[in-house]
């Protein structure tokens, strides 16, 4: 919740429930809406107040047997969509004037397992998860969200993995090129040697493949003296050819 949430209080509190599915309505019913423009959030407050419920789980568990206390898994999920105002919190009367970093060293030190699911990933995020207790690194090798801007970071418990993008240069694009080249029509035609009639300027023409995905063309060409021919020369008008009219003759 942000401050237009005034004069409600930032955070809520339902009872406890040993049902899953009744914890799944309460998370389909939560509205993200409202702001009033503002682009921080109650985080700190959301947190002391999940600290103060875990205490009073531990008051109620300790007048069980000491063996439950020992086997109890503590579980905090963070959905939020931005970071939380530079505020103490001042709700709580247990952690009243902790900031967040301090809150979240508390979750560390009581064994607590939080996790994040958020729309944007943000730089905050991150190191939110880590002064939680959560081992960044290890996270980031799993992928868990199904669109590649969300942010999913679990710590104790998995869900349905995604597989990560993939990377440049990597192995499967080089497979990828190197099938695209194999089915390519140059690759169709190695290996074959094809000899063409020889034309004018050209004596023949060779393709074949000196090694993978490589076509070689080789072209012999005439040197171009060899196109050459000396003409006769033209021999002297021969005068004693008869003409087809008769003489005539001159009078005396």
């Amino acid at each position: 919740m942000t401050v237009d949430c005034a004069p409600e209080p930032a955070s809520q509190c339902f009872a406890p429930t040993t049902s899953s599915h009744r914890l799944l309505q309460w998370l389909d019913k939560i509205q993200f809406i409202g702001g009033a423009g503002e682009s921080c959030s109650h985080i700190t407050e959301g947190f002391s107040t999940a600290l103060q419920v875990f205490d009073d789980f531990t008051a109620l568990r300790e007048n069980t047997a000491s063996n439950i206390m020992a086997k109890t898994t503590k579980h905090c999920i963070l959905i939020c969509n931005s970071p939380p105002y530079s505020v103490q919190t001042l709700e709580s009367q247990t952690y009243s004037g902790l900031k967040i970093d301090r809150l979240a060293a508390l979750m560390s030190e009581r064994n607590i397992n939080f996790s994040i699911f958020s729309p944007r990933k943000m730089s905050f995020l991150y190191k939110l998860y880590e002064e939680s207790g959560g081992d960044l690194p290890q996270a980031l090798n799993k992928n868990f969200a199904k669109d590649k801007r969300h942010l999913v970071l679990l710590r104790g418990f998995n869900l349905q993995e995604r597989p990560l993008s993939p990377q440049l240069g990597s192995q499967s694009n080089v497979n990828v090129e190197q099938k695209t080249s194999q089915n390519s029509p140059m690759s169709q035609i190695q290996g074959i040697k094809r000899s063409l009639s020889p034309g004018p300027g050209i004596q023949s023409v060779t393709i074949g493949s000196t090694a993978p995905n490589v076509t070689s063309i080789s072209m012999s060409t005439p040197h171009p003296t060899g196109m050459m021919t000396r003409l006769p020369h033209p021999t002297a008008a021969n005068t004693n050819i008869p003409s087809p009219f008769p003489a005539r003759k001159t009078p005396t």
